[in-house]
């Protein structure tokens, strides 16, 4: 049993690792907060704990006896990564062995300018390593939510569902011309999940760059899937086209899987140009009177990073945990879309 600390722990993803790290029964659990956090409800292995992230000498008392830190601090929402760097300097003071920084994403950024903290904290945390080792980290990186995948259904507890540019539900897709080929890494959130409950328990060192690789594929497969998933069941053909537009909005015949392609260079000079459909951005920290515009930017810009490989990510827990078992895309959608025409 060690005891671990969840930074950020109101997150939808923390909230899945935290119900995972308690049902091992294991491990002591603190989440951090910010607010007075009521306790009533909680299992003995969990407490909430008030802390000031501005205030170093309180961190470091509330971090004695800590082994591992688990950090989901919202990166964009913090200015400077101060709360992450303090966090990290009261680790080191406390004596804490393993810290994991804010990334649950992917290796490489391009394009995606909300995850610039994440680029900075991985250089101060390779600074502060770099002539003699001060703490133990590794960046989770599990490339794209695979459950993204099955929007709108809900098919965890807590991750917010998002929609993502291919649909199976609606039978369509929104990609980049000339980026089929693009490979993509996703992983489901029960897969990431395990992967940390494991991690948490590996006796052997943690890798710096900590890639979980649930599925590598590429869009013109994911494509096929959907064929395969959302077609062969009812006995029909998905036939995939480009959406033609007819009045500014796209026309569809039968069961088709429409695809409508984008140019490169249009998204790159910040014009978002899709006639069709496009996925819907609905996320508890955007204003609803920002959602339209947060949309067409965040569309541009994970349709880019696509293409510029930026979710393949490496397959250091893979290698670490090969007796591990990582659900397929197949295996996921089947599960949700099985009984549906």
């Amino acid at each position: 049993m060690v005891r671990i600390v969840i930074a950020g722990g109101t997150s939808s993803l923390a909230s899945e690792v935290i119900d995972g790290l308690a049902a091992t029964g294991r491990h002591e659990i603190i989440l951090f907060s910010r607010q007075d956090t009521s306790t009533e409800g909680l299992p003995s292995s969990l407490e909430w704990r008030k802390v000031d992230y501005e205030n170093l000498d309180q961190l470091t008392e509330a971090l004695q006896g800590v082994n591992t830190v688990l950090s989901f601090i919202v990166a964009h929402l913090d200015p400077g990564n101060a709360s992450q760097k303090n966090l990290i300097t009261a680790s080191i003071k406390a004596g804490v062995k393993r810290f994991a920084p804010s990334e649950w994403m992917t290796s490489k950024l391009d394009h995606m300018s909300w995850y610039a903290n994440k680029a900075e904290l991985r250089e101060y945390l390779e600074e502060i390593n770099k002539d003699k080792k001060a703490i133990e980290y590794c960046l989770f990186q599990p490339g794209y939510f695979m459950d993204y995948l099955a929007a709108p259904h809900q098919i965890t507890k807590h991750i917010h569902q998002q929609e993502t540019y291919v649909n199976f539900e609606r039978c369509q897709a929104l990609l980049v011309d000339g980026d089929d080929n693009a490979r993509v890494v996703f992983t489901s959130v029960k897969d990431i999940v395990n992967v940390v409950v494991l991690a948490v328990d590996y006796i052997g060192e943690w890798p710096v760059t900590g890639g979980i690789q649930g599925q590598e594929i590429s869009i013109a497969d994911v494509l096929a899937l959907g064929k395969k998933i959302r077609g062969a069941s009812v006995g029909t053909s998905i036939i995939y086209i480009t959406v033609a537009h007819a009045n500014g909005r796209s026309t569809l015949t039968g069961r088709e899987f429409a695809v409508e392609r984008l140019s490169a260079a249009e998204l790159k000079a910040g014009e978002f140009n899709a006639k069709g459909w496009s996925p819907r951005i609905d996320h508890p920290s955007i204003p609803p009177e920002q959602l339209e515009v947060m949309a067409k930017a965040v569309n541009s810009a994970v349709l880019l990073a696509t293409g510029a490989g930026a979710f393949q990510v490496s397959d250091e827990w893979n290698r670490l945990l090969p007796d591990y078992r990582f659900t397929t895309i197949e295996e996921l959608m089947n599960g949700v879309f099985k009984h549906k025409s």
